[in-house]
């Protein structure tokens, strides 16, 4: 059972991705993380509501950056 729930925790946003894809829409939570990783701006920052003036900004900055 437990081995079920683990596979739909993986599954479940790689199919969404998936059909997004499909689709031809953006998805546009991947841009952020690569403007956050690659880019290392605060892109992420803008496309999260109310989060620049608060404590989520500081959890946003603190994501490791490789």
């Amino acid at each position: 059972m437990h081995m079920a729930l683990y596979a739909f925790l993986v599954c479940m946003p790689l199919l969404g991705w998936l059909v997004v894809s499909a689709k031809g829409k953006p998805v546009p939570f991947v841009g952020a993380l690569w403007h956050h990783y690659v880019m290392r701006d605060d892109t992420l920052l803008h496309m999260l509501p109310g989060v620049s003036d608060s404590l989520g900004a500081d959890v946003v900055r603190s994501l490791p950056r490789a």
